[in-house]
Formats: C-alpha cells, structure tokens, sequence
C-alpha cells in the first residue's frame, strides 16, 4: 500500500504487517454509527494484542497503543442502500506487526509493533490474522445482534487516557 486513508492524512504500508479489509452487510436498522462500529472494530484488534500478551490500549476512537505508541488502527465506512434495508460496513483495519524500528522513523507520532514489544520475536503474519477475523467476527456479531451496550464499559476500561485532559 502506497497511498493509504487514514484520519491523519496518507502513509505508506511498510511489507510484514497486516492490513485487512472487512466487509459486513447488517440492517440498516442496526448499522448507523460509524462511530461505535469503529470503537468495536479497535476492541478486537486490543483483544488479539492481548492474546498474544502485549499490554495494549484502546485511543479513543480506532486506534490501539502499546507502551504509549500507536499499534494498529481502523478506518469504518457505511455503504447505504438505496433500494433495500440492508447496508454495508467496511472496516479496514492495519496493525504493525513485524515492522523494525527503523522503518517507524517516518511515521508523524510514535509507533510500535507487536515485534519490536514482544522482544524482537518475528510473528507469523496468517496466525495474527486468523485470531483478528475470529476476533472482529464474534464482535460484529454480538453488536448486529445486541447492539454497542454490551461493549461499552469493556471499551471504556481498555481506553487511553479516558477522563483525562490530553
């Protein structure tokens, strides 16, 4: 990826990192906040990360951070239907999994990888990924079927200086 849409302008996509794109058809009934979607979308990376024993944090709305550096992040698009009930949810979501130090260097704020904090142990790309689809699957599901409530205090106690002047 050379040209990449991201909340803070462009980037550029460095080789050995995930970046996935999901896509879901709900009700439109169901699928209206981009902004919930996004912030469960950023609790399934967190659990992954979790799973895979780094300490991350969700950043208030799409972003995950380990160690005070930005991990991962989403990008959540609706395609409304015009002739049906049912919408589309695009969920593109990047985490930096064996990117090296040196290749942060360009990035406009502080960055990480799973790599560089699990002491420079190389992960395999397809079993990061498998656990986020697993991951991001059940809960796409239980928000389709429950909506955001279940999700918020979880989300709320994995935030980034949630109550707190920033």
């Amino acid at each position: 990826q050379s040209n990449g849409v991201g909340a803070t302008g462009n980037w550029v996509s460095p080789k050995k990192n995930i970046y996935a794109t999901f896509m879901f058809t709900c009700n439109a009934s169901v699928c209206k906040s981009v902004l919930e979607i996004s912030q469960v979308s950023a609790l399934s990376v967190h659990q992954v990360l979790q799973g895979f024993g780094l300490k991350s944090k969700i950043k208030w709305t799409n972003d995950v951070f380990v160690n005070n550096k930005k991990i991962s992040g989403s990008l959540v698009e609706f395609f409304e239907s015009t002739s049906s009930q049912v919408n589309k949810v695009v969920i593109g979501i990047g985490i930096n999994v064996n990117t090296d130090e040196p290749q942060l260097y360009s990035v406009n704020q502080p960055a990480t990888s799973m790599k560089i904090e699990n002491g420079y142990h190389e992960f395999i790309l397809s079993e990061v990924l498998d656990k986020l689809e697993v991951r991001l699957l059940e809960n796409m599901l239980e928000y389709f079927q429950n909506g955001f409530l279940g999700f918020k205090e979880n989300i709320e106690l994995e935030t980034l200086y949630i109550h707190h002047n920033i």
